[in-house]
């Protein structure tokens, strides 16, 4: 039993022929007849012909923006990223000095703690007369620089 060849001598020939756009026209006649009596070149010619057709199209349907606009929207992004690098000093800033305030407050209470173990009766008159005004102050020191940093880190 004699078996299908899978390869011709003239696929390459036929295939670069229909890459070179110069299917059938600009071909010898030899390898337009052998593609003709060939099925395994005339499957190559067939396929690559619509893929080059395909090709053609979907180049001539392909919109590309003006290059002005394309620039326009580079400067944008270098820009948004300009400012995305420089906020990250002044975020760490923030945040050591948030930390050095924490640390300065507990330094305070400690040294001022015999002062206030003192001053007991004082300090509670004023927690009673003003407890909700020191607990809102307190609230707006601690939430407000953290709600900024949580917002300020989800962009």
């Amino acid at each position: 039993m004699r078996r299908k060849p899978v390869e011709c001598e003239y696929e390459t020939q036929a295939l670069a022929a229909v890459l070179e756009a110069r299917w059938p026209a600009a071909v010898d006649k030899v390898l337009r007849e052998h593609v003709l009596r060939c099925p395994i070149c005339a499957n190559v010619v067939a396929i690559a012909d619509s893929f080059a057709i395909a090709r053609q199209h979907s180049h001539a349907s392909a919109a590309l923006p003006d290059a002005s606009r394309v620039f326009w929207m580079a400067q944008l992004r270098a820009r948004r990223e300009a400012a995305q690098d420089a906020a990250r000093p002044i975020l760490a800033t923030q945040i050591a000095t948030f930390a050095w305030a924490i640390g300065l407050l507990i330094v305070c209470l400690g040294v001022a703690l015999s002062w206030f173990q003192s001053s007991r009766g004082w300090v509670e008159s004023l927690l009673l007369a003003h407890g909700v005004l020191i607990a809102l102050a307190t609230a707006l020191v601690v939430l407000l620089p953290t709600a900024a940093y949580f917002a300020m880190g989800k962009e």
